[in-house]
């Protein structure tokens, strides 16, 4: 994949096909293939995300459990519609068929667990996702969408940083989660801008991706819209920065080796400017002189999100020690005394399904971006970003996160399959 030559030189893995012409040719192209990207469900795919991320948790602040099932069940029945539209991908249908097989089968063999069929909705929103097809292009609704969640999700998360009352207020009366005291310690003792997601570590991934597509969307944009994407991947970025967590170090060098590299290839005097002055304001929130002492607090201690989850005595021991004692009988749907859920891939997946179900949903995910990206490299940056986040935050049981992944894809996508179909139509006179 090459870049824009007008923008960014030789940074082939973050874009696409030659994209000499792209910024002249795209929207042009997308207003020509608007009526076939509803027809395939772009518009209902992006929906399904908007209402994922934005239903609430909680209502005058008391978390109500049932709000989470009403998410999935939502989002996973818009999905539905888009499949009957476009058709599914048959190779995840077959390992969704087996996954369900598994996970019933071990159900039936836990005789002394407790039926907690409730357990199975993140599953199945996991799976409406990967058996939908990508859509081949962003309809303007789409993109409008995409960019209304993010609007929102940076005044939730600066508004916390700023001290904003609203802000805070829509957090604590909508958007509680998990328990009573996640909300307190994460914005009103932390600061954190964990917005809708309860917790920095999902946050954290989130703000990821969408910083990501932004920056990409700037690549292959020019004038002010170029301007106010590149703020928008900077705003995200501060947002990470602020989460001050395990993932969010992760990740916001994630980040800020794609900017390094951008730069090392294209010297725009203005956008390194607005870089240089955006990092400098961000050490200065965060106050740089005790910045690498901060770093080296959240790495050694037993609470971030890596060494909280294997330390003696946390959460997930008793999860643990069954694996270990019973390594062939997950436990399905069912829950025993001492055994915690959620954290990480052997809380979420193996201890309900085995080894074997975990790698069927690796298998399907590869699936899933190998049939939507064109690149090799993209692909398996992707497949490396689950698999970071199966290591404290599963995104692909979450149902925060597991909606917004088609999203991203489709984004990422945008710029390169707008140009491709517009110099099709041209090449066949049409």
């Amino acid at each position: 994949m090459a870049e824009s030559p007008s923008k960014a030189g030789g940074i082939s893995w973050i874009s696409g096909v030659n994209m000499g012409k792209v910024k002249a040719q795209n929207s042009l192209a997308v207003e020509e293939v608007g009526l076939n990207w509803r027809k395939n469900g772009g518009a209902l795919i992006f929906s399904s995300a908007f209402l994922s991320l934005f239903i609430p948790t909680s209502i005058g602040g008391v978390i109500t459990a049932n709000l989470s099932v009403v998410t999935i069940v939502v989002s996973s029945f818009i999905l539905l519609i888009s499949v009957c539209r476009s058709g599914l991908i048959i190779s995840n249908l077959i390992l969704f068929i087996a996954f369900m097989c598994m996970l019933l089968l071990f159900t039936a063999l836990s005789k002394d667990g407790e039926f907690t069929p409730g357990a199975v909705f993140p599953y199945i929103g996991m799976w409406m996702v990967l058996i939908t097809p990508q859509p081949k292009y962003v309809s303007s609704i789409a993109r409008k969408i995409f960019h209304l969640m993010a609007i929102v999700l940076i005044y939730l998360g600066v508004g916390v940083v700023c001290g904003d009352d609203f802000a805070r207020g829509l957090i604590s009366e909508f958007y509680q989660a998990y328990n009573d005291e996640l909300y307190y310690f994460m914005v009103e003792v932390g600061n954190k801008p964990v917005g809708p997601f309860g917790t920095h570590s999902l946050s954290a991934f989130i703000y990821c991706f969408f910083a990501i597509v932004y920056f990409r969307l700037y690549l292959f944009s020019a004038g002010l819209k170029s301007l106010v994407f590149l703020i928008m991947s900077l705003s995200f970025f501060f947002m990470i920065v602020a989460l001050k967590s395990f993932s969010a170090i992760a990740l916001s060098a994630i980040i800020v080796g794609l900017y390094f590299y951008y730069l090392f290839y294209s010297f725009k005097f203005v956008k390194i400017i607005l870089i240089v002055i955006t990092a400098f304001a961000i050490l200065t929130f965060i106050d740089a002189t005790f910045f690498y002492d901060s770093v080296d607090a959240i790495l050694s201690s037993n609470g971030n999100g890596l060494k909280g989850r294997t330390v003696a005595g946390n959460r997930l021991e008793g999860t643990y020690n069954y694996i270990s004692e019973n390594p062939f009988l997950p436990i399905g749907l069912t829950r025993l005394q001492n055994i915690a859920f959620g954290d990480n891939f052997i809380a979420d997946y193996v201890i309900r399904v085995g080894i074997l179900g975990y790698l069927m949903v690796l298998l399907a995910a590869y699936f899933y971006f190998r049939r939507a990206l064109r690149s090799t490299i993209v692909v398996l940056f992707c497949m490396g970003f689950l698999l970071l986040g199966d290591l404290g935050y599963p995104l692909l049981t979450t149902y925060r996160s597991v909606f917004l992944i088609p999203v991203f894809v489709a984004m990422w996508r945008f710029p390169e399959s707008a140009y491709v179909e517009r110099s099709k139509r041209l090449s066949e006179g049409l």
